[in-house]
């Protein structure tokens, strides 16, 4: 406790984090460990699973934070029954600290505070809390079930700004992708571990799958690492430039404006439909792309880019592709689009609305605006 140093920190989540952060940097964590007594994984520093929690609870208990033990599944291996007793859930553990309703999974290292493995959430699990009953100590359990992060907790954003200034045909492109919760930490945490030198070609590796050709300069980031998860939106910016973006047919330039929301998905199906949707997790993306319309042309089929798609469940969209674009000042082109996914799961009833949502985007990235000479 002394080597982790709380002095100062009076804030729960901030306490915690920092606890995390410390074992996470220190001890290491193996399949099947020798050491799993404290007095042998504090010396060692090497543990399992079991014995890391071990760790963490025995700091919770000499902080008197309150906690509970969570025993679950994977769900995409073995959904956890609730109504069946077996010990074959009991699988993999979690800590949840109901002061902050916030989960936290002990033996990954490119997981933190809030920022759990997907598999585990929307699955039922065991949570177990401590009961004290003078000097003997043991555990009741219930059965809970392990909600999933809202949507606006899983972020995947991209702000473009077009320069047709120096050249219609070959624009300069800045971009800012942000990636929260989910999806920041596919990628967030790694920069603690992975070398300097290998981190420029995981940058590169991450813009190249938004623009496939792009040449990329003057990249920077903000956030990266894994202390950030969860607290920080992992941030990369980007000065590119594409040759496919913009193609000339004669007088006209073809600006393919639908591909800088990146790829996407299309979702067929040719068939009967035999089972309802699952989802991995609840999530939105928000795109806003910026253009000044070039010096001596106009632009044509901008209500191309007015689209509207949503599933709903009663009054609400649970699911939805919402694309709009206004026109400033007679030069200014801001397009902003909404895709957000609020429902882990979907009944097959309601296949087809929700291929709708997902085809909507593939429709959006297919689209092309047109400049003419005036």
């Amino acid at each position: 406790m002394k080597q982790i140093n709380l002095n100062g920190i009076n804030d729960l989540e901030e306490k915690v984090r920092t606890i995390e952060n410390y074992i996470k940097s220190n001890f290491g964590i193996t399949e099947k460990a020798i050491h799993k007594d404290l007095s042998s994984i504090l010396e060692y520093k090497s543990t399992d699973e079991v014995g890391i929690t071990k760790l963490y609870t025995a700091i919770f208990d000499h902080l008197q934070i309150n906690y509970k033990v969570v025993l679950t599944t994977n769900r995409y291996s073995l959904r956890f029954d609730p109504d069946f007793e077996a010990y074959n859930f009991l699988e993999s553990y979690l800590i949840y600290l109901p002061g902050i309703s916030k989960y936290l999974s002990p033996s990954s290292i490119v997981h933190r505070l809030g920022v759990i493995p997907f598999g585990f959430t929307y699955n039922y699990g065991l949570f177990v809390k401590n009961v004290t009953l003078g000097d003997f100590t043991s555990g009741v359990g219930e059965i809970s079930f392990v909600e999933p992060d809202s949507f606006t907790r899983n972020r995947h954003n991209h702000i473009v700004k077009v320069d047709f200034s120096k050249s219609v045909g070959n624009p300069d492109l800045y971009y800012t992708v942000l990636y929260d919760g989910q999806y920041a930490q596919s990628v967030q945490p790694y920069y603690s571990y992975i070398p300097k030198e290998r981190q420029e070609e995981m940058n590169n590796n991450l813009l190249k799958n938004i623009i496939k050709d792009g040449k990329f300069t003057d990249i920077q980031l903000e956030n990266q690492g894994a202390e950030y998860l969860g607290v920080k939106p992992f941030i990369i910016k980007a000065r590119f430039n594409s040759p496919t973006i913009v193609e000339q047919a004669g007088d006209k330039y073809l600006f393919k404006i639908g591909e800088l929301i990146g790829p996407q998905v299309e979702l067929y199906q040719e068939g009967e439909r035999k089972f309802d949707v699952e989802n991995d997790f609840n999530r939105s993306y928000y795109r806003e792309i910026t253009f000044d319309i070039p010096s001596g042309y106009k632009v044509n089929n901008l209500e191309a880019l007015k689209m509207d798609v949503e599933l709903k469940d009663g009054g609400d969209a649970t699911s939805a592709f919402i694309s709009r674009y206004e026109v400033i000042n007679n030069k200014t082109v801001v397009v902003k689009v909404n895709e957000d996914y609020k429902s882990i799961y979907y009944p097959k009833s309601k296949f087809q609305d929700f291929r709708k949502v997902v085809n909507a985007a593939a429709d959006f990235n297919k689209i092309i605006v047109v400049f003419e000479k005036q």
